[in-house]
């Protein structure tokens, strides 16, 4: 486990393994780099694999602002400022893509060779003018008064259990009940009042 700095004084932990083309891995809302543990032993045969937590997540600081998906992608781009990388290729898991499109947004292709995406949807929250079939093809999961109620229940006194329900609703039945238990720790390493920032930040982008 090491570390970088942000450009506003935030430490970042990250999982690094193997030598090669770097592979840099953005892991979902609320979760861990440590999610990657398997493609971190998988991959380091044939890249430099790093699994970066982004701010307030898994072990890195976790300050009492910047929980909207810009500033995680500025984060993103400090890492691989600091680590000197250039010909990345960038995977984004759920929320990580989001942070990987405002990445290009603010600073276009720059140290990146090729993006995956894996597993978001085009749109988290329902658009005025969305069709039922829109909704359904771009895989929301909120209108905007559903994404404001989670959000504050998220922050409440319900907050763990709504986060179990919600992250829950994400895994196979079938997983090991120790895997989900592992899941929901490493969720609960972030605050659910800034979890609760960041996803209305994720589902207003």
């Amino acid at each position: 486990m090491a570390h970088i700095e942000t450009n506003d004084g935030y430490r970042l932990h990250y999982q690094e393994a193997g030598e090669g083309r770097p592979l840099v891995m953005i892991h979902g809302w609320s979760q861990s780099g440590a999610m990657f543990r398997h493609q971190l032993a998988g991959l380091s045969d044939r890249y430099r694999v790093i699994a970066l937590d982004l701010r307030g997540h898994g072990e890195s600081d976790k300050p009492d602002h910047g929980y909207r998906v810009a500033r995680l992608a500025k984060d993103v781009y400090d890492a691989l400022a600091q680590l000197g990388l250039g010909d990345v290729t960038i995977l984004g898991w759920s929320m990580g893509c989001s942070v990987i499109w405002s990445y290009l947004d603010l600073f276009g292709p720059e140290r990146l060779a090729q993006a995956v995406l894996v597993d978001q949807m085009a749109s988290v929250v329902a658009m005025p003018g969305m069709t039922e079939q829109d909704k359904t093809d771009a895989g929301t999961i909120f209108d905007a008064a559903g994404l404001a109620e989670a959000c504050e229940t998220l922050q409440g006194p319900e907050g763990v259990a709504f986060t179990e329900s919600f992250v829950g609703g994400m895994v196979t039945p079938a997983m090991a009940a120790a895997d989900k238990a592992w899941i929901m720790a490493e969720n609960f390493k972030m605050s659910r009042a800034h979890a609760a920032r960041l996803l209305y930040d994720h589902g207003s982008q």
